[in-house]
């Protein structure tokens, strides 16, 4: 358990919900040897309701989505076990409908159940119903995450706390950003005592903004400012640290690894502002080479050894998940026609896919799972091998 100030509630916490006490089973259940992660809501940094960055800025399409900003926290004899092709996926169970795809602004999966919000309404996703709403608190939830058997990691405004089961046990504030303006979206990945935070001000009116990206000791209380020149939302984290993408004043690119002791390991790269992931060892970035097709682009867990494997221009999205790297690719413009597959970094070859019409984005970290916008609302679709 992470020492912290003594408990003030300052979230505001509506504790008259039927639902409060039923947080203690909803959340997660893995043990530690599990994927540890967390997921945030974004909006498009261009200023459009709701969009995230890869479809939003980057295809312009949805009437409104979630980003996925995922951590994978692995024992520490091993980045990640390397996944061996498995049977077609397939979706399991019905489409659980979240609410409308613009009011959501966090999701991360909890174990076999997932959290999400709808503005201060915190609701889970338990098999294949919608519980909830099981807190209410008194500010919009940017972020959250589930790193462990009965804790969860919830942010409003500044603020993050720690939740073990219903009670909070800690809370930290959050550095502005140099402008010193709301936070309009946030990121949060949990691994072990740290807490890897990316807080972003992006309005219609001021466009793209690059994040800010803190870091949280829960042993010591100690926050930090990382960068103020991070891009927000592709990034994850494990055991090794926080593996993120940044420009400097002089505009350049930059992969880079920052451990929880404070050392930063940083390779020149073109291939930011793309979906990153953590798989097999590897840190994997899909995005699109001079070329203009894409790839996979593969590096070590020390940023060294950079491979390329070429993949479908119909590509939007990857994620680590049990069943190996998923892919989402779209053969339509708006999504309409898509699908989600297993995809080798090493080869491009997508296997097992399964058609998931509307899907705009993938969670991250755990069993296979994607949202879909019907229609203007989000639905959970789950997947199996």
């Amino acid at each position: 358990m992470a020492s912290g100030p003594i408990r003030t509630d300052p979230l505001a916490i509506d504790s008259s919900s039927a639902a409060f006490g039923r947080l203690h089973r909803i959340l997660p259940r893995r043990g530690t040897a599990q994927a540890e992660r967390g997921v945030a809501a974004i909006r498009d940094p261009e200023g459009s309701t709701g969009l995230s960055i890869p479809f939003g800025m980057r295809w312009g399409i949805g009437s409104a989505a979630v980003a996925v900003a995922a951590t994978l926290a692995i024992a520490p004899t091993a980045l990640a076990a390397t996944h061996a092709p498995g049977p077609a996926l397939k979706t399991s169970g019905k489409a659980v409908e979240l609410g409308k795809a613009s009011s959501i602004t966090a999701i991360t999966e909890a174990g076999t159940d997932v959290l999400f919000a709808e503005g201060k309404n915190l609701y889970a996703v338990e098999g294949n119903t919608k519980e909830g709403p099981l807190f209410t608190f008194s500010s919009p939830i940017l972020a959250l995450a589930a790193p462990a058997t009965g804790i969860t990691y919830i942010q409003t405004g500044a603020t993050v706390a720690e939740y073990q089961a219903d009670d909070e046990i800690a809370h930290w504030t959050l550095p502005s950003n140099p402008v010193k303006r709301p936070f309009t979206s946030a990121g949060l990945l949990v691994v072990g005592t740290t807490v890897w935070s990316w807080t972003d001000w992006s309005t219609d009116q001021s466009g793209f903004e690059f994040a800010t990206l803190s870091k949280i000791n829960t042993k010591t209380n100690k926050v930090s400012v990382v960068s103020n020149f991070a891009y927000p939302a592709d990034m994850s984290a494990n055991s090794s640290g926080l593996y993120y993408e940044i420009t400097n004043s002089s505009q350049k690119n930059y992969l880079v690894l920052s451990t929880p002791g404070g050392k930063n390991t940083q390779v020149s790269s073109s291939y930011v502002d793309w979906p990153l992931a953590l798989a097999g060892g590897r840190v994997d970035v899909l995005a699109p080479h001079t070329n203009g097709n894409f790839y996979i682009n593969s590096f070590s867990a020390t940023l060294g050894s950079a491979t390329s494997a070429r993949v479908s221009n119909n590509s939007r999205d990857i994620a680590d998940s049990s069943a190996g790297l998923l892919i989402l690719q779209c053969s339509t413009a708006s999504c309409s026609k898509a699908s989600v597959g297993v995809v080798s970094s090493s080869t491009g070859k997508v296997t097992g896919s399964v058609s998931v019409p509307d899907a705009y984005t993938l969670l991250t970290g755990g069993a296979p799972a994607v949202l879909t916008d019907v229609s203007g609302n989000a639905y959970l679709v789950r997947l199996a091998g």
